[in-house]
């Protein structure tokens, strides 16, 4: 706006070429960013690889001719300059059960030819005999150690070495072979943490529709009630902490109640039968006349009761009532 005053207006500089390297959170990459130059100078080789030292990258480093394609180019955003590689996973020890219906044993109700549905019928308990092979124990696979590009070594995940638990109830070791679980005694199996037990006592907290009947080659323990209208049966005792309704209770040992029994039910054993509290059938009807729909109790063994009323008790050996007894049929064995 003035011809009589000299001024000065900067209207551009010159400037230099930069570079710059930046790392990956896991120092597995480094990026080379380049930002050309204005009349100033040029980035060289030798800037690069100062800078690299600079930083301390010392692996990886991609060659020299594709470091001057990309000076080359004079700018470029995050090229890769260094790379290091990944360490290879291990794997770590791995339990094999080889008992499929334990994993697969969804018990379910049954259901028959008909399509009528048992809601009591829920299937069989799985069952494994003693010298079974339970697990199998795959040993555990190295992993193969990394690097960054500073240089470090990266070290592998996994491949970890874990034994058998601890908890070796019912199994033991194969002797024939480290890495395998066998079993020691006939149970039911459950799996725990890196290994399996076996229980000779199975252990329910009631009998009823969501337990369904059971049968099962070892012994029975019954914390609650057994329902109305279901079944039991084992190879071995039966012990029931709580009440039976009109049920059916079968064993080849002795059978414990340490409450009372109703109804139609049906005690069979091959030992003795002990019954805390008492015996309550239902009275007979017309329809009811034949002892075989009779509340009954039948073992080779002794029986012992607190009363009894309206049952059919057949004893190998001794019947011993506490309190009472009426309208029953008794038969005693021993003389």
């Amino acid at each position: 706006h003035t011809t009589s005053e000299s001024f000065e207006f900067e209207i551009g500089e010159q400037r230099d070429a930069t570079c710059e390297i930046t790392l990956s959170d896991d120092m597995m990459q480094a990026y080379l960013t380049l930002t050309p130059n204005f009349g100033g100078r040029h980035v060289t080789l030798s800037d690069v690889q100062k800078l690299l030292q600079a930083n301390g990258i010392v692996w990886g480093i991609v060659s020299t001719e594709e470091i001057e394609a990309v000076l080359a180019e004079e700018h470029v955003s995050e090229f890769v300059i260094a790379q290091g590689f990944e360490p290879i996973e291990g794997v770590d020890t791995q339990f094999l059960s080889l008992i499929a219906e334990i994993e697969q044993n969804e018990r379910k109700p049954l259901v028959n030819e008909d399509g009528i549905v048992d809601y009591r019928e829920l299937g069989d308990i799985v069952v494994v005999h003693k010298d079974t092979v339970l697990v199998h124990r795959i040993p555990p696979i190295k992993g193969e150690d990394g690097r960054n590009v500073l240089g470090e070594i990266v070290k592998p995940n996994g491949g970890d070495d874990i034994p058998f638990s601890g908890d070796q109830k019912g199994v033991c070791i194969n002797p024939e072979n480290e890495n395998q679980l066998v079993s020691t005694i006939t149970g039911q199996p459950v799996l725990v943490p890196h290994g399996m037990i076996v229980l000779p006592v199975l252990t329910v907290k009631r009998v009823d529709l969501l337990s369904g009947n059971i049968r099962f080659n070892g012994s029975i323990v019954v914390n609650g009630d057994v329902k109305e209208g279901m079944k039991m049966f084992a190879l071995e005792d039966i012990t029931i902490e709580g009440n039976v309704f009109n049920s059916r209770i079968e064993c080849m040992g002795n059978l414990v109640i340490r409450g009372s029994v109703t109804g139609n039910t049906e005690l069979l054993a091959g030992g003795g039968v002990i019954v805390k509290g008492g015996l309550q059938g239902y009275s007979k009807t017309e329809l009811q006349k034949d002892e075989e729909h009779a509340a009954k109790i039948i073992t080779r063994g002794s029986v012992c009761i607190g009363y009894a009323e309206n049952f059919v008790i057949e004893a190998g050996l001794d019947i011993v009532i506490d309190k009472y007894s009426m309208n029953n049929h008794l038969m005693a064995q021993n003389k």
